[in-house]
C-alpha cells in the first residue's frame, strides 16, 4: 500500500483535505498536554539517557578496533573539518559519534516537537516511511522511532487516533564506516531498554548508498518489478502460467517494504558546501516530489555566513516544488532544555574519558586546549545554534496509476 493513503482519519469525515485538517488541529490542541506527559512521566529524558548510555557502549565496543591515540587523533578533526574525513574506519566513526550523535538527536526532538506543536508532523495508523540522508550514525531515525513510540504509548492519546510506529527507517550514506556502528548502537539500545519499544523499525544498517542519482520512485518500481519476477517464478515452478502485467498487478497489491514516498525525510548537516544545492538539484527535487501527502522535508544547517546560500537555494527548490515552509524564523539553540543538556555533556565526557584512556598525559593535554568543555571540564561547555529548514507537502500527489505509466 502507498504510504500516502494511509492517513488517520476523523470519523467524523473521511476525506484527505479534512483529515489533514483534523490532525493538525488534534496536534496543536493536545501539544502541550502530550509535552507535559512526556517531561512529568520522565519518558523524554529517560529515552535520551538509555540512547545517551547505547551511543557509550557502542563506541567504546567500536574503539577495540582501534588504537586510544588513533581516536584521539582524530577528535579535533570531527569538531572542525567533517567533510575531510571519509568515515569508512572505526576509529573515524566512533570518534564522530562520540562528540556528536546524542546532542544531534536531541535537535531532531526539537524538530518533532515544533512539527507537533504547529500541527505538521505525519501521522499514520500503519506508522510513518522516514528517510535520512547523509545519515551518518542517524540521529533523526533514533529521535523519530522515540518519539512516535511515546505517541503510541501515551495514556492521554484519544482511542479515535489510532498513529503507528515507525514503519521504515532508511538511513542513507555513502561512508561503509556506519554500517558496524548502526548495528552495535541499535543492539546496544534494545538492551538498554529491555526490548521494550512499541515497535518502531530501528536502522542496522544503511540502506541505502549513494545520493547521487537517488530517485525514490524507482527504487519503489524496481523492488515492485523484483517482486512481480519472484511471483512469476513461483507459478513456473508450479507448472503454472501467469502474465507479466498480472505479476506487476499482484506485485503492486502486495506491496514491498520500499515505500513510493516518505512522509518525513531529514537531510542533517549534509548540505555543507555551498555548491551542494546545485550538486544535488535533481536528487533533491526527487526527494521533494516524493513526500506523501502532509509528509515533510527537514534541512538542519549551520547558522554561520557560508550556510546563507545553502538556505537560499534549498528555500527556492521548495518552493518551486510547491512546499510550504513550516519552520521557525529565527535559529534554534541547540538542546536548550537543561535536563537534555545535561544528558549530552554526561555522555561526551564520559566517552571522552574512556577513549582517552589509554593516551599520554601530554597527549590529553594538547586536546584539552583543542577541546575545550569536554576534556578540560573547568571550561564551559557550549552547544551552537542552528537552522531548521522544515517544509510540508500540502498537495496530493498524483494517483498511482499515473506514476506507473509514467505521466
Amino acid at each position: 500500500m502507498d504510504p500516502g493513503q494511509d492517513r488517520v482519519s476523523d470519523p467524523s469525515d473521511g476525506s484527505a483535505a479534512s483529515t489533514r485538517s483534523s490532525a493538525m488541529q488534534w496536534e496543536r490542541e493536545i501539544a502541550a498536554e502530550f509535552f507535559a506527559w512526556r517531561r512529568d512521566s520522565g519518558s523524554a529524558v529517560d529515552r535520551m539517557r538509555t540512547f545517551a548510555s547505547a551511543v557509550h557502549g557502542a563506541v567504546t565496543r567500536g574503539t577495540q578496533q582501534s588504537s586510544p591515540v588513533e581516536i584521539a587523533a582524530l577528535l579535533p578533526r570531527v569538531l572542525s573539518s567533517c567533510d575531510d574525513i571519509g568515515f569508512h574506519t572505526a576509529a573515524e566513526v566512533c570518534a564522530y559519534a562520540a562528540l556528536h550523535l546524542v546532542d544531534r538527536y536531541g535537535r531532531v526532538l526539537q524538530v518533532l516537537e515544533h512539527l507537533f506543536e504547529v500541527g505538521r508532523l505525519p501521522l499514520r495508523r500503519a506508522g510513518v516511511s522516514t528517510l535520512e540522508v547523509g545519515a551518518g550514525p542517524a540521529p533523526a531515525l533514533y529521535a523519530i522511532h522515540d518519539f512516535y513510540d511515546d505517541l503510541v504509548e501515551w495514556p492521554g492519546r484519544s482511542t479515535d487516533w489510532s498513529i503507528g510506529p515507525v514503519r521504515n527507517a532508511d538511513a542513507l550514506d555513502k561512508a561503509s564506516g556506519w554500517d558496524g556502528l548502526l548495528h552495535r548502537l541499535s543492539e546496544e539500545l534494545m538492551t538498554e531498554r529491555g526490548n521494550t519499544s512499541s515497535g518502531g523499525q530501528l536502522p542496522f544498517a544503511r540502506r541505502f548508498r549513494e545520493f547521487e542519482g537517488f530517485d525514490v520512485h524507482e527504487v519503489h518500481h524496481a523492488s515492485i518489478a523484483s517482486l512481480a519476477w519472484r511471483i512469476e517464478e513461483e507459478f513456473d515452478s508450479a507448472d503454472e502460467w501467469v502474465s507479466r502485467s498480472t505479476a506487476l498487478k499482484f506485485a503492486y497489491e502486495e506491496g514491498t517494504d520500499r515505500p513510493s514516498g516518505y512522509d518525513l525525510v531529514f537531510i542533517p548537516n549534509f548540505l555543507t558546501r555551498s555548491d551542494s544545492p546545485q550538486e544535488f538539484r535533481t536528487e533533491l527535487r526527487g526527494i521533494m516530489r516524493a513526500l506523501t501527502p502532509g509528509g515533510v522535508l527537514v534541512v538542519l544547517c549551520g547558522v554561520a555566513n557560508q550556510y546563507l546560500g545553502i538556505r537560499a537555494a534549498v528555500e527556492a527548490l521548495a518552493r518551486d516544488a510547491g512546499l510550504i515552509p513550516v519552520g521557525p524564523s529565527e535559529p534554534m539553540q541547540s538542546n536548550a532544555d537543561a535536563a537534555r543538556h545535561t544528558q549530552v555533556i554526561q555522555q561526551v565526557r564520559t566517552t571522552m574519558a574512556a577513549m582517552t584512556a589509554g593516551c599520554s598525559r601530554d597527549q590529553i593535554e594538547s586536546l584539552a586546549e583543542l577541546l575545550p568543555g569536554i576534556l578540560n571540564t573547568s571550561s564551559p561547555f557550549k552547544l551552537p545554534r542552528f537552522c531548521a529548514l522544515m517544509y510540508v507537502r500540502q498537495t496530493r500527489r498524483r494517483g498511482r496509476r499515473a506514476e506507473r505509466a509514467g505521466h
